[in-house]
């Protein structure tokens, strides 16, 4: 679930809920990051959540996006919504309580100028329930894979409960939240370069891999694009779509998603 806002936070615009524990098969990368392929420990998540981050940045990574820092108040506000969603028995970013994203993010945002949140949920039985799994079925959806891939994020929190919300198994069964977020004050990044758990460095959280339903949002207003870069940025993303694309269709699919990824990229600086 996606929203945008300036300073206040605001009703969420767009809702992605998903559960994936029937649709997971392998991730690209899962081999580079340790623990990808284990159901998570009822009481000891630190090594799914490891994996999960490790997989999180080698989707990024690989097309080129800076990786996501681990950050204590995400964490910690993610670990609490997964293991309320399995002990009341829901899954949905709003509790039963009405509690909504910018609710429990609140100790994330109050004391910054703007800000971006996000979220993904998820829960897995099994095979299903592994790092693994639940990153491959996040990005096979287009809400869950956009908060990913998203350019806005720089930090993230995992939290990992055993169980379910439908009440299966603890010993063979998780729910996953993951926690997207960036936060500006006075135009500068707040947090820069203090994180906690698994080390952001593409070479630290991936060992040896190659180079390297969200929620409500906010952006600082917005640069003005000029004419000439707008140009220059539409040159760039046909050049890279005519080498990756074979089809004249596929091409221009490509080619207009980089565009609107660069746009959006260039308005925040």
């Amino acid at each position: 679930m996606v929203a945008r806002s300036r300073r206040l936070p605001v009703p969420a615009s767009v809702a992605v809920l998903a559960s994936v524990f029937a649709i997971a098969t392998p991730t690209a990368h899962a081999a580079s990051c340790p623990g990808a392929d284990l159901v998570p420990v009822s009481g000891s998540p630190a090594v799914a959540q490891g994996a999960t981050l490790c997989l999180l940045n080698d989707e990024r990574t690989s097309r080129g996006l800076a990786p996501l820092r681990s950050q204590a108040q995400l964490e910690s506000a993610a670990a609490a919504y997964s293991l309320a969603m399995v002990q009341q028995r829901f899954f949905s970013h709003v509790s039963p309580s009405g509690e909504a994203l910018e609710q429990r993010l609140r100790a994330y945002i109050s004391a910054v100028t703007t800000w971006d949140i996000g979220e993904n949920l998820a829960w897995g039985e099994g095979g299903h329930a592994t790092p693994k799994g639940i990153v491959g079925g996040w990005m096979r959806s287009d809400g869950h894979r956009a908060n990913i891939l998203n350019t806005s994020f720089r930090e993230v929190g995992i939290g990992i409960a055993a169980g379910t919300p439908g009440g299966a198994a603890p010993e063979s069964s998780a729910t996953y939240t993951a926690e997207f977020g960036s936060r500006l004050v006075d135009g500068a990044e707040a947090g820069a370069g203090a994180h906690s758990g698994p080390a952001a460095d593409p070479a630290a959280s991936s060992a040896a891999a190659r180079p390297p339903a969200s929620s409500p949002a906010a952006r600082k207003p917005a640069t003005k694009v000029s004419a000439s870069k707008k140009r220059w940025i539409k040159a760039q993303c046909a050049r890279v779509a005519r080498k990756t694309s074979t089809s004249r269709k596929a091409r221009k699919a490509r080619a207009a998603r980089c565009v609107q990824q660069q746009l959006k990229a260039a308005e925040r600086r």
